[in-house]
Protein backbone atom coordinates (compact mmCIF):
# COMPACT_ATOMS: atom_id res chain seq x y z
CA UNK A 1 0.00 0.00 0.00
CA UNK A 2 3.04 2.27 0.10
CA UNK A 3 3.31 1.75 -3.76
CA UNK A 4 1.66 4.85 -4.74
CA UNK A 5 -0.01 5.02 -8.58
CA UNK A 6 0.16 7.89 -10.02
CA UNK A 7 -1.80 8.63 -13.48
CA UNK A 8 0.90 11.37 -14.73
CA UNK A 9 -1.90 14.48 -16.87
CA UNK A 10 1.09 16.64 -16.81
CA UNK A 11 5.02 15.30 -17.54
CA UNK A 12 6.04 19.36 -16.29
CA UNK A 13 4.53 18.08 -13.05
CA UNK A 14 6.91 17.10 -9.82
CA UNK A 15 5.59 14.29 -7.92
CA UNK A 16 6.57 13.44 -3.87
CA UNK A 17 7.98 9.35 -4.09
CA UNK A 18 7.08 8.34 -0.30
CA UNK A 19 10.10 8.22 1.88
CA UNK A 20 11.21 4.73 2.99
CA UNK A 21 11.82 5.74 6.36
CA UNK A 22 9.50 7.27 9.06
CA UNK A 23 10.57 9.74 11.81
CA UNK A 24 13.27 7.94 13.86
CA UNK A 25 15.16 6.67 10.53
CA UNK A 26 13.94 3.13 10.67
CA UNK A 27 13.09 1.41 7.50
CA UNK A 28 9.47 0.50 7.40
CA UNK A 29 8.17 1.57 4.29
CA UNK A 30 10.63 -0.49 1.70
CA UNK A 31 10.57 -4.23 0.47
CA UNK A 32 12.16 -5.90 3.72
CA UNK A 33 8.97 -4.17 5.25
CA UNK A 34 6.48 -6.98 4.15
CA UNK A 35 8.38 -9.15 5.59
CA UNK A 36 7.38 -11.03 9.07
CA UNK A 37 10.32 -11.07 10.37
CA UNK A 38 9.12 -12.72 13.55
CA UNK A 39 7.06 -15.45 11.73
CA UNK A 40 7.99 -18.80 12.04
CA UNK A 41 8.72 -19.43 8.80
CA UNK A 42 11.80 -16.91 9.06
CA UNK A 43 15.31 -17.73 10.01
CA UNK A 44 17.53 -15.04 10.20
CA UNK A 45 21.36 -15.65 10.11
CA UNK A 46 23.44 -12.64 10.61
CA UNK A 47 27.94 -12.41 10.04
CA UNK A 48 27.69 -15.43 7.79
CA UNK A 49 28.71 -15.24 4.03
CA UNK A 50 27.32 -17.68 1.14
CA UNK A 51 30.42 -19.73 0.02
CA UNK A 52 28.72 -21.10 -2.76
CA UNK A 53 25.34 -22.58 -4.14
CA UNK A 54 24.62 -26.26 -4.69
CA UNK A 55 22.85 -27.81 -8.01
CA UNK A 56 21.38 -31.17 -8.39
CA UNK A 57 19.94 -32.00 -11.95
CA UNK A 58 17.70 -34.89 -12.34
CA UNK A 59 17.10 -36.30 -16.15
CA UNK A 60 14.99 -34.37 -18.29
CA UNK A 61 14.95 -31.25 -15.85
CA UNK A 62 16.47 -28.05 -15.42
CA UNK A 63 19.49 -28.13 -12.45
CA UNK A 64 17.72 -27.60 -9.34
CA UNK A 65 19.90 -25.31 -6.40
CA UNK A 66 19.42 -27.98 -3.52
CA UNK A 67 21.97 -26.31 -1.06
CA UNK A 68 23.76 -22.97 0.24
CA UNK A 69 26.66 -23.35 1.69
CA UNK A 70 27.55 -20.76 4.17
CA UNK A 71 30.86 -19.76 5.85
CA UNK A 72 30.33 -17.87 9.50
CA UNK A 73 32.55 -15.14 9.87
CA UNK A 74 33.32 -15.37 13.83
CA UNK A 75 33.83 -18.53 13.99
CA UNK A 76 35.34 -20.05 10.67
CA UNK A 77 32.67 -22.64 11.17
CA UNK A 78 30.92 -23.95 7.67
CA UNK A 79 27.16 -25.30 7.04
CA UNK A 80 24.84 -26.51 4.41
CA UNK A 81 21.50 -25.24 4.07
CA UNK A 82 19.30 -27.61 2.46
CA UNK A 83 16.09 -26.67 -0.04
CA UNK A 84 12.93 -28.46 0.02
CA UNK A 85 13.37 -30.32 -3.09
CA UNK A 86 9.47 -29.73 -4.06
CA UNK A 87 8.71 -26.00 -3.64
CA UNK A 88 12.05 -24.46 -2.37
CA UNK A 89 13.73 -21.44 -4.14
CA UNK A 90 16.44 -19.07 -3.84
CA UNK A 91 15.63 -15.43 -4.09
CA UNK A 92 19.25 -13.50 -4.55
CA UNK A 93 19.73 -9.83 -4.04
CA UNK A 94 20.92 -7.88 -6.75
CA UNK A 95 24.64 -6.87 -5.05
CA UNK A 96 28.34 -7.32 -6.30
CA UNK A 97 28.52 -11.17 -5.31
CA UNK A 98 25.83 -12.59 -6.97
CA UNK A 99 27.15 -13.17 -10.21
CA UNK A 100 30.50 -14.47 -8.57
CA UNK A 101 28.24 -16.94 -6.96
CA UNK A 102 26.76 -18.40 -10.44
CA UNK A 103 29.49 -17.42 -12.43
CA UNK A 104 31.36 -21.50 -11.64
CA UNK A 105 27.36 -22.69 -13.05
CA UNK A 106 27.60 -21.11 -16.29
CA UNK A 107 27.74 -24.11 -18.37
CA UNK A 108 25.87 -26.11 -15.80
CA UNK A 109 23.18 -23.54 -16.56
CA UNK A 110 23.80 -23.66 -20.26
CA UNK A 111 23.52 -19.81 -19.45
CA UNK A 112 26.83 -17.62 -20.63
CA UNK A 113 24.92 -14.30 -20.06
CA UNK A 114 26.17 -14.49 -16.26
CA UNK A 115 28.85 -12.17 -15.48
CA UNK A 116 28.39 -9.83 -18.97
CA UNK A 117 26.00 -7.75 -17.75
CA UNK A 118 27.42 -5.34 -14.80
CA UNK A 119 26.76 -2.10 -15.15
CA UNK A 120 26.31 1.04 -12.39
CA UNK A 121 25.40 4.77 -11.76
CA UNK A 122 27.59 7.31 -12.44
CA UNK A 123 27.46 9.70 -9.98
CA UNK A 124 28.25 13.83 -9.89
CA UNK A 125 27.74 15.63 -6.98
CA UNK A 126 27.07 19.12 -8.01
CA UNK A 127 26.95 22.72 -6.06
CA UNK A 128 25.80 23.42 -2.44
CA UNK A 129 23.40 26.53 -1.83
CA UNK A 130 22.22 28.01 1.18
CA UNK A 131 18.35 27.03 2.13
CA UNK A 132 15.23 30.12 2.13
CA UNK A 133 15.16 30.84 6.04
CA UNK A 134 11.90 30.82 5.82
CA UNK A 135 12.43 26.80 4.53
CA UNK A 136 12.20 24.42 8.12
CA UNK A 137 14.75 21.79 7.53
CA UNK A 138 14.98 18.45 10.07
CA UNK A 139 17.03 15.43 10.20
CA UNK A 140 14.90 13.53 7.71
CA UNK A 141 15.61 16.38 4.91
CA UNK A 142 19.62 14.88 4.43
CA UNK A 143 17.77 12.89 2.11
CA UNK A 144 14.60 13.82 0.48
CA UNK A 145 12.26 11.75 -0.76
CA UNK A 146 11.90 14.03 -4.01
CA UNK A 147 14.18 13.48 -6.79
CA UNK A 148 14.29 14.72 -10.41
CA UNK A 149 14.07 12.58 -13.26
CA UNK A 150 15.01 13.16 -17.35
CA UNK A 151 15.20 11.58 -20.30
CA UNK A 152 18.88 12.18 -22.71
CA UNK A 153 18.10 11.46 -25.84
CA UNK A 154 20.62 11.81 -29.27
CA UNK A 155 20.47 14.10 -31.81
CA UNK A 156 19.29 12.99 -35.10
CA UNK A 157 22.00 11.04 -36.93
CA UNK A 158 23.79 11.38 -33.60
CA UNK A 159 25.49 8.03 -31.81
CA UNK A 160 24.13 7.03 -28.22
CA UNK A 161 21.35 5.61 -27.00
CA UNK A 162 18.35 7.41 -24.66
CA UNK A 163 18.93 7.38 -21.32
CA UNK A 164 17.51 7.98 -17.97
CA UNK A 165 19.12 10.71 -15.40
CA UNK A 166 18.18 11.40 -12.14
CA UNK A 167 18.93 14.29 -9.77
CA UNK A 168 18.90 13.66 -6.11
CA UNK A 169 18.76 15.97 -3.50
CA UNK A 170 19.92 16.41 0.08
CA UNK A 171 19.85 18.79 2.85
CA UNK A 172 20.90 19.60 6.52
CA UNK A 173 22.57 21.94 8.54
CA UNK A 174 26.27 22.50 7.40
CA UNK A 175 28.02 20.19 9.29
CA UNK A 176 25.91 17.46 9.22
CA UNK A 177 25.32 17.85 5.44
CA UNK A 178 29.03 17.84 5.04
CA UNK A 179 30.18 15.00 7.01
CA UNK A 180 27.15 13.12 4.99
CA UNK A 181 29.02 13.71 1.86
CA UNK A 182 32.28 13.37 3.10
CA UNK A 183 33.03 10.16 0.91
CA UNK A 184 32.34 12.29 -2.12
CA UNK A 185 34.74 14.52 -1.49
CA UNK A 186 37.21 11.34 -0.79
CA UNK A 187 36.68 10.19 -4.27
CA UNK A 188 37.02 13.96 -5.28
CA UNK A 189 40.61 14.45 -3.65
CA UNK A 190 42.39 11.08 -5.11
CA UNK A 191 42.83 10.84 -8.85
CA UNK A 192 41.11 6.91 -10.11
CA UNK A 193 44.66 4.83 -10.23
CA UNK A 194 45.13 6.27 -6.36
CA UNK A 195 41.60 5.28 -5.64
CA UNK A 196 42.06 1.89 -7.37
CA UNK A 197 44.46 0.70 -5.36
CA UNK A 198 43.24 2.49 -2.03
CA UNK A 199 39.98 0.24 -2.16
CA UNK A 200 41.78 -2.80 -2.44
CA UNK A 201 43.49 -2.18 1.34
CA UNK A 202 40.35 -1.97 4.06
CA UNK A 203 42.74 -0.55 6.83
CA UNK A 204 44.25 1.91 4.12
CA UNK A 205 41.04 3.15 2.98
CA UNK A 206 39.67 3.18 6.72
CA UNK A 207 43.07 6.01 7.74
CA UNK A 208 42.56 8.02 4.36
CA UNK A 209 39.05 7.97 5.23
CA UNK A 210 39.56 9.51 8.71
CA UNK A 211 42.10 12.21 7.71
CA UNK A 212 39.87 13.56 5.27
CA UNK A 213 37.12 13.54 8.01
CA UNK A 214 39.56 15.36 10.16
CA UNK A 215 40.74 17.82 7.27
CA UNK A 216 37.11 18.65 6.87
CA UNK A 217 36.91 19.47 10.73
CA UNK A 218 39.46 21.98 10.02
CA UNK A 219 37.97 23.62 7.15
CA UNK A 220 34.35 23.06 9.02
CA UNK A 221 36.22 25.34 11.89
CA UNK A 222 37.71 27.61 9.50
CA UNK A 223 34.40 27.69 7.72
CA UNK A 224 32.16 28.34 10.67
CA UNK A 225 34.94 31.06 11.68
CA UNK A 226 34.80 33.09 8.78
CA UNK A 227 31.24 32.42 8.68
CA UNK A 228 30.60 34.25 12.50
CA UNK A 229 32.88 36.92 11.06
CA UNK A 230 30.92 38.23 8.55
CA UNK A 231 27.64 37.53 10.27
CA UNK A 232 28.96 40.21 13.18
CA UNK A 233 29.94 42.76 10.73
CA UNK A 234 26.56 42.37 9.28
CA UNK A 235 24.76 43.22 12.18
CA UNK A 236 23.75 39.29 12.58
CA UNK A 237 24.26 36.53 15.69
CA UNK A 238 27.41 34.66 15.44
CA UNK A 239 25.61 31.10 15.47
CA UNK A 240 23.98 31.54 12.16
CA UNK A 241 23.98 28.21 11.24
CA UNK A 242 22.55 28.12 7.88
CA UNK A 243 20.86 25.13 6.41
CA UNK A 244 22.22 24.00 2.47
CA UNK A 245 20.62 22.05 -0.39
CA UNK A 246 22.75 20.02 -2.35
CA UNK A 247 21.99 17.34 -5.65
CA UNK A 248 23.61 14.48 -7.54
CA UNK A 249 22.88 13.66 -11.03
CA UNK A 250 23.09 9.66 -11.82
CA UNK A 251 22.79 8.17 -15.10
CA UNK A 252 24.16 4.55 -16.69
CA UNK A 253 27.16 4.06 -18.24
CA UNK A 254 27.00 3.61 -21.46
CA UNK A 255 29.12 0.81 -22.11
CA UNK A 256 27.80 -2.21 -19.69
CA UNK A 257 31.14 -3.88 -17.59
CA UNK A 258 31.77 -7.38 -17.34
CA UNK A 259 33.65 -9.51 -14.71
CA UNK A 260 36.84 -10.78 -15.19
CA UNK A 261 37.64 -14.36 -15.89
CA UNK A 262 38.70 -15.08 -12.90
CA UNK A 263 35.34 -14.03 -11.24
CA UNK A 264 37.45 -11.75 -8.81
CA UNK A 265 36.99 -8.34 -10.17
CA UNK A 266 34.37 -5.85 -12.04
CA UNK A 267 35.60 -4.30 -15.01
CA UNK A 268 33.33 -1.27 -15.51
CA UNK A 269 33.75 1.48 -18.26
CA UNK A 270 33.01 4.65 -17.17
CA UNK A 271 33.33 7.40 -19.86
CA UNK A 272 34.49 4.84 -22.84
CA UNK A 273 34.64 6.03 -26.11
CA UNK A 274 33.44 4.13 -29.10
CA UNK A 275 36.55 3.21 -30.96
CA UNK A 276 35.64 4.11 -34.42
CA UNK A 277 33.45 7.25 -34.31
CA UNK A 278 35.10 8.34 -30.85
CA UNK A 279 31.96 9.43 -29.45
CA UNK A 280 31.83 9.88 -25.85
CA UNK A 281 28.39 9.30 -24.81
CA UNK A 282 28.59 9.57 -20.56
CA UNK A 283 30.32 12.95 -21.27
CA UNK A 284 27.92 14.12 -23.68
CA UNK A 285 25.18 13.29 -21.30
CA UNK A 286 26.58 14.53 -18.47
CA UNK A 287 27.46 18.11 -20.36
CA UNK A 288 23.87 18.47 -21.58
CA UNK A 289 21.61 17.37 -18.78
CA UNK A 290 23.69 20.07 -16.03
CA UNK A 291 23.70 22.82 -18.40
CA UNK A 292 20.21 22.17 -19.02
CA UNK A 293 18.90 21.84 -15.38
CA UNK A 294 21.63 24.46 -14.15
CA UNK A 295 18.60 27.27 -13.71
CA UNK A 296 16.76 24.48 -11.29
CA UNK A 297 20.03 24.34 -9.27
CA UNK A 298 20.67 27.58 -9.35
CA UNK A 299 16.99 27.60 -8.10
CA UNK A 300 17.25 25.35 -5.11
CA UNK A 301 18.91 28.49 -3.01
CA UNK A 302 21.13 31.60 -2.62
CA UNK A 303 25.11 30.48 -3.80
CA UNK A 304 26.86 30.50 -0.88
CA UNK A 305 29.67 33.07 0.11
CA UNK A 306 32.49 33.76 -2.70
CA UNK A 307 35.10 31.99 -0.23
CA UNK A 308 33.18 28.95 0.03
CA UNK A 309 32.57 28.76 -3.57
CA UNK A 310 35.84 29.38 -4.52
CA UNK A 311 37.34 26.46 -2.43
CA UNK A 312 34.62 24.02 -3.46
CA UNK A 313 35.65 25.02 -6.93
CA UNK A 314 39.19 24.74 -6.15
CA UNK A 315 38.99 21.31 -4.77
CA UNK A 316 36.77 19.60 -6.99
CA UNK A 317 35.62 22.15 -9.69
CA UNK A 318 31.78 22.06 -8.90
CA UNK A 319 30.27 23.92 -11.75
CA UNK A 320 27.97 27.58 -10.76
CA UNK A 321 27.76 28.42 -14.26
CA UNK A 322 26.98 26.91 -17.88
CA UNK A 323 30.58 27.69 -18.70
CA UNK A 324 32.14 25.72 -16.10
CA UNK A 325 30.27 22.82 -16.91
CA UNK A 326 32.82 21.26 -19.53
CA UNK A 327 35.79 21.79 -17.51
CA UNK A 328 34.01 19.89 -14.48
CA UNK A 329 32.77 17.24 -16.79
CA UNK A 330 36.49 16.57 -17.96
CA UNK A 331 38.41 16.56 -14.52
CA UNK A 332 35.61 14.22 -13.18
CA UNK A 333 35.97 11.79 -15.90
CA UNK A 334 39.80 11.77 -15.56
CA UNK A 335 40.42 11.88 -11.73
CA UNK A 336 37.23 12.40 -9.81
CA UNK A 337 35.12 9.12 -10.78
CA UNK A 338 33.06 8.19 -8.51
CA UNK A 339 30.49 5.55 -8.75
CA UNK A 340 27.61 3.94 -6.13
CA UNK A 341 30.68 1.23 -5.53
CA UNK A 342 28.72 -1.15 -3.72
CA UNK A 343 26.42 -2.14 -6.85
CA UNK A 344 23.53 -2.35 -4.60
CA UNK A 345 20.71 -3.30 -7.19
CA UNK A 346 23.10 -2.64 -9.79
CA UNK A 347 24.97 -5.69 -11.16
CA UNK A 348 22.42 -5.94 -14.01
CA UNK A 349 22.30 -9.52 -15.50
CA UNK A 350 20.43 -8.60 -18.84
CA UNK A 351 19.68 -11.10 -20.51
CA UNK A 352 20.54 -13.96 -17.88
CA UNK A 353 17.28 -13.54 -15.93
CA UNK A 354 13.64 -13.56 -16.68
CA UNK A 355 11.66 -10.11 -16.79
CA UNK A 356 8.46 -12.51 -16.01
CA UNK A 357 6.98 -10.80 -19.21
CA UNK A 358 5.41 -14.36 -20.03
CA UNK A 359 4.79 -15.71 -16.39
CA UNK A 360 4.62 -13.36 -13.71
CA UNK A 361 6.38 -16.12 -10.99
CA UNK A 362 9.38 -16.36 -13.53
CA UNK A 363 10.36 -12.34 -12.62
CA UNK A 364 13.86 -12.57 -12.05
CA UNK A 365 14.46 -16.84 -12.53
CA UNK A 366 18.20 -17.50 -13.77
CA UNK A 367 17.74 -18.72 -17.47
CA UNK A 368 18.56 -22.42 -17.18
CA UNK A 369 17.92 -22.95 -13.32
CA UNK A 370 14.90 -24.61 -11.65
CA UNK A 371 14.62 -22.73 -8.47
CA UNK A 372 16.94 -19.75 -8.57
CA UNK A 373 15.68 -15.86 -8.57
CA UNK A 374 17.73 -12.58 -8.71
CA UNK A 375 16.09 -9.57 -7.47
CA UNK A 376 17.64 -7.43 -10.04
CA UNK A 377 16.87 -4.16 -11.78
CA UNK A 378 16.79 -5.59 -15.09
CA UNK A 379 13.95 -7.88 -13.61
CA UNK A 380 11.86 -4.55 -13.08
CA UNK A 381 10.25 -2.76 -15.70
CA UNK A 382 11.50 0.59 -14.55
CA UNK A 383 14.06 2.48 -15.54
CA UNK A 384 17.32 2.60 -13.06
CA UNK A 385 17.16 6.13 -11.62
CA UNK A 386 16.99 6.52 -8.42
CA UNK A 387 18.88 4.37 -5.21
CA UNK A 388 16.35 4.94 -2.60
CA UNK A 389 13.79 4.40 -5.18
CA UNK A 390 15.50 0.72 -5.79
CA UNK A 391 16.34 0.16 -2.43
CA UNK A 392 12.57 0.84 -2.21
CA UNK A 393 10.54 -1.09 -5.13
CA UNK A 394 13.13 -3.69 -6.18
CA UNK A 395 12.44 -6.16 -3.49
CA UNK A 396 9.07 -5.49 -3.53
CA UNK A 397 8.44 -6.04 -7.26
CA UNK A 398 10.31 -9.42 -7.57
CA UNK A 399 8.77 -10.57 -4.49
CA UNK A 400 5.03 -9.66 -4.98
CA UNK A 401 5.20 -11.06 -8.48
CA UNK A 402 6.95 -14.63 -7.06
CA UNK A 403 4.15 -14.27 -4.76
CA UNK A 404 1.24 -17.50 -5.36
CA UNK A 405 -1.98 -17.54 -4.07
CA UNK A 406 -0.79 -14.24 -1.41
CA UNK A 407 1.22 -16.91 0.14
Amino acid sequence: ENIPNLEVTDTGLLHLFPTQFNSFGQRTHSGVSIVDWFGQGVEIKTKCRVERLEFSKEQGQKPRCVGVHVKYLDTGMTERLSLNRDGGKVIMCAGGATPRLLWSHREELGNDQIGQHVNDHIVMPLGLYVVDKSIDVTPRDVYIPVFATTVWQPEPEQPGQETVCCFDFFSGNFERLWFMIAHLYLAFLFPNWLKKFVIRLPWLFNIIKNVIRVFLQGVNLIINLLWGLYNLLQGKPWHDDPSLITAAIKFNAAKEGCYSRDDSRIELDFFGEEEQSHFNQDKVVANSEIAKHMALLNGLGEQPHWLVKWFLRLVTKMPYQENQIEEYVDVYSRRFLLSEQHLSGGCLFGKAIDKGLDNAIDTGKVYGSANVYVADLSAVPLPRISTQMTAYLIGFHVAKRLCVGGE
